[in-house]
């Protein structure tokens, strides 16, 4: 697979992705790096993504029990304390934003959940600890293997 690097706006330079070799890596529909060009690129294109990203993460959020009736305050005032404290860097919502920038921009977003590690148990197990967006041009999804091989 080839991926690229902005080293201009008109210029790009095949890189290898040292860290996806040995797997399948499944191509996107469109190079995200160039689709990240042409969003800092058009500076119109990019207020119009930047206002609806601010315009959904403006609205807020809220902790909604799926069982009203069992729920317990003190674990609804833990879950908001998370999102409160995600990140050292950014809010919830910063985070959110910058998300929903690299969906609208190139068709993805994602954001990374790092949990705690327990003693001698899978980091996997763990409750979240922190948040934070991973920017959509460095994300590979690779093709999975099966028990046999």
């Amino acid at each position: 697979m080839k991926s690229y690097v902005a080293k201009s706006s008109s210029q790009k330079e095949e890189v290898k992705d040292v860290a996806f070799e040995g797997l399948q890596i499944v191509a996107p529909p469109l190079p995200f790096a160039e689709l990240m060009d042409v969003y800092e690129a058009n500076s119109i294109l990019q207020k119009c993504i930047e206002f609806r990203a601010q315009n959904v993460v403006s609205a807020g959020w809220e902790i909604i029990a799926e069982d009203k009736e069992n729920a317990k305050e003190d674990e609804k005032k833990e879950i908001e304390q998370f999102f409160e404290t995600c990140n050292n860097e950014k809010t919830f919502e910063e985070i959110v934003r910058d998300q929903l920038i690299d969906e609208y921009t190139g068709g993805s977003g994602a954001i990374e959940v790092a949990r705690e590690g327990l003693d001698g148990e899978s980091r996997v197990k763990g409750k979240p600890s922190k948040l934070f967006n991973v920017p959509i041009a460095t994300v590979r999804v690779a093709k999975g293997k099966n028990e046999e091989g």
